[in-house]
């Protein structure tokens, strides 16, 4: 009798014990923020059919450093990626766009900041900086983009042909692999 009494005690707490873990990794994927929830989707999952997908990329007048506004018809296929600068999934892709830039000249590469979501309006350009990174850098700094295309999770990433037609929308970190599969070198022969 003690045995089984023993036993049933022994199950009881294995099983309060999964119910806590349980209980506690749901209430952890509610608190985090949507941004958090977007990251943590591996890019297959994150492919998404957006509204935008067959349509040219907005502009909402966003300017370069120097003034101009921007344009995505660039002539070269392009990926435009949503970013902030304390998003460490933001980093990796950024360092794997410098990595296959530094081997292609045949596709651009696009940074939008989110810069509402920013600490400071220091941050994104400091990390600019400091990185190194010679893309384009356009600040949101009105939520045009924020706000009309429901961006809700970085880093987002548009796939663009040469004409500044939205091809496909990958939410999450794209990988120098993926970038190669994406936009596969062409022959010169």
């Amino acid at each position: 009798m003690k045995k089984n009494l023993f036993l049933w005690r022994v199950v009881g707490v294995i099983l309060l014990t999964t119910l806590f873990f349980v209980v506690l990794a749901q209430v952890r994927n509610e608190d985090k923020a949507p941004q958090q929830q977007t990251q943590d989707k591996n890019e297959e999952e994150a492919t998404q059919q957006h509204p935008l997908i067959g349509e040219t990329f907005p502009t909402y007048e966003l300017e370069t450093e120097d003034g101009k506004v921007f344009d995505f018809a660039s002539g070269k296929p392009m990926v435009v990626t949503f970013f902030t600068s304390w998003c460490s999934y933001c980093h990796d892709a950024i360092d794997a766009y410098k990595e296959f830039a530094d081997t292609r000249d045949d596709v651009n590469i696009t940074l939008i900041n989110v810069h509402s979501w920013e600490e400071s309006d220091t941050d994104a350009p400091n990390y600019i900086k400091d990185e190194n990174i010679d893309f384009p850098v356009l600040y949101d700094l009105e939520d045009d983009y924020t706000q009309k295309l429901n961006i809700d999770g970085v880093p987002l990433n548009f796939i663009l042909d040469e004409e500044g037609v939205v091809i496909d929308v990958i939410g999450g970190n794209i990988s120098l692999e993926n970038l190669e599969r994406i936009f596969p070198q062409k022959d010169d022969r």
